[in-house]
């Protein structure tokens, strides 16, 4: 089971020593690559967990493969996760990391969910008055889920606001039935 309370406070003593370094969008794109090679290579997981390859050696690889997005400050965090044996929390801290960057550049993070590909005006819209309410820079990640049916939800950290069609049924129904 992964413990989010752990990602947190590792994204958080990470982001701290960044911003003090003055490279929080380096440390960010450094780490983001190591969640999605941790995602999508079952190798690099394998890598990053055996026990036959010593730590110092792991360091040195992940040096040669990453480059310079692979800074001295994540070179001493990825010891420090591997000592600890917290591999397996790369994604959470990659994501609770990227929440304090965009937090501290005041922006938002919004998934807007929709029956088709959103077009660019609606979108510009949204973006607008989500910014006015949140008095923040909206960044806008569209995805397509033909399932709701219609209209458009959505997700901003761990709120969700469903207005799609297939959400008012769904509720409806509830309503109906209790």
């Amino acid at each position: 089971m992964k413990d989010l309370t752990a990602a947190r406070k590792y994204s958080s003593v990470l982001f701290g020593l960044a911003k003090e370094k003055n490279e929080v969008d380096k440390t960010g794109n450094g780490l983001k690559l190591l969640k999605e090679s941790y995602k999508v290579i079952p190798e690099f997981r394998s890598f990053l967990f055996s026990f036959k390859i010593e730590i110092p050696q792991k360091i040195k690889a992940l040096g040669a493969v990453f480059g310079d997005d692979f800074t001295d400050l994540l070179s001493k965090f990825m010891k420090t996760l591997i000592e600890n044996k917290r591999q397996d929390l790369i994604s959470d801290i990659s994501d609770s990391y990227n929440l304090k960057a965009m937090e501290s550049k005041n922006q938002l993070f919004v998934t807007a969910v929709t029956h088709e590909k959103l077009s660019e005006e609606l979108t510009a819209n949204v973006k607008k008055a989500l910014e006015k309410s949140f008095d923040k820079d909206v960044i806008i990640e569209s995805t397509v889920d033909p399932s709701i049916i219609g209209g458009i939800k959505l997700r901003i950290g761990n709120t969700v606001i469903d207005g799609s069609v297939r959400g008012s049924l769904t509720r409806l129904r509830q309503t109906l039935l209790s």
